[in-house]
């Protein structure tokens, strides 16, 4: 399962800058995809609404993403003979043409693999804190050392028990995984003393919209619904409850991974879309128009890397 896929967290409308012209962003004009940048010729809100797109899970599979206009609800971003469109139509055809996947951006180096996979969750309401395992106990802590980086990331990898579940595993314990034991959260691995099973369910869990804020993300129990990670006390539980303060505890951001060095970040800040139907081919700018083409020159790779900004038009 892929990190960026897993939505970073991303915000209610978001932009997509182009990483090789920056400021030039991915915007509709006459229902055609191409990058632009603000300019006299057009009024700011309007330049502001046709580059804004609401993220929705993909029409033809929804563990994908689908791009949906702020100012034309229903339309969408659509590829069509390799152009790119924003459409509206509700034949199979136009639902795979709209739906993609978010990448690593194309243009990251390939020795940065190993880093880009990890992420890590930081709080929703104490945002300066962050998940992480300290002798083997989850904690949030704030984060400054290098342990503490390496601590709180995690790899987000299809659930042991699967049935569409994740599990967290450890980047410098590795093979060992979140998991719940007698509500107390920590990190373990699969050993003699437990039930393969029973290990698989504890350290399995389900991605789902923040409790107390949808464009978060909750953890939700596999083998106890309803039960979820939850910080206490600065410290991790699995726990069912419905007051308020319960919802801001178990609501987390997925970010990206602590451990990264901080000269990546650069890089690391830019995803790229692939399509669902033509997973060979990815959404670029060539001579400034929205297509989608395989990836393999270095221009390719830069064409088709974005950042995902904060909605330029934020729809209140």
């Amino acid at each position: 399962m892929n990190k960026k896929e897993q939505d970073l967290v991303l915000p209610k409308t978001v932009s997509f800058e182009s990483k090789n012209f920056p400021g030039y962003y991915l915007i509709h004009n006459n229902f055609r995809m191409r990058i632009e940048k603000l300019s006299n010729e057009k009024e700011p809100e309007f330049f502001k609404k046709d580059c804004s797109f609401k993220i929705v899970s993909g029409l033809a599979d929804e563990s994908f993403k689908s791009f949906e206009s702020i100012n034309y609800p229903g339309y969408y971003i659509r590829h069509k003979n390799f152009h790119l469109y924003l459409e509206q139509n509700t034949e199979e055809l136009f639902k795979k043409d709209c739906t993609f996947k978010i990448t690593q951006g194309n243009s990251q180096n390939s020795n940065q693999e190993n880093e880009t996979e990890y992420i890590s969750l930081q709080s929703f309401n104490y945002p300066r804190h962050f998940i992480r395992h300290r002798n083997y106990m989850g904690e949030i802590t704030e984060i400054s050392s290098e342990l503490d980086k390496k601590d709180s990331s995690f790899k987000i990898v299809e659930g042991l028990f699967g049935e569409n579940t994740v599990s967290f595993e450890s980047k410098n314990f590795p093979g060992y995984y979140l998991i719940h034991n007698n509500f107390r959260m920590r990190i373990e691995k699969l050993s003699n003393e437990k039930e393969p099973e029973f290990f698989k369910k504890d350290c399995s869990f389900k991605i789902v919209s923040g409790l107390a804020d949808e464009s978060f993300k909750s953890f939700e129990s596999i083998n106890y619904p309803g039960y979820y990670i939850r910080h206490k006390n600065f410290h991790l539980y699995l726990e069912q409850n419905t007051e308020e303060l319960f919802k801001k505890d178990c609501t987390f951001k997925i970010t990206q991974g602590n451990s990264q060095n901080s000269n990546k970040q650069n890089e690391t800040e830019y995803i790229s879309l692939q399509s669902f139907n033509y997973p060979r081919h990815f959404i670029r700018h060539r001579n400034y128009m929205g297509e989608i083409t395989e990836i393999s020159s270095e221009l390719d790779k830069k064409d088709s890397s974005f950042k995902i900004v904060e909605g330029l038009f934020e729809n209140n």
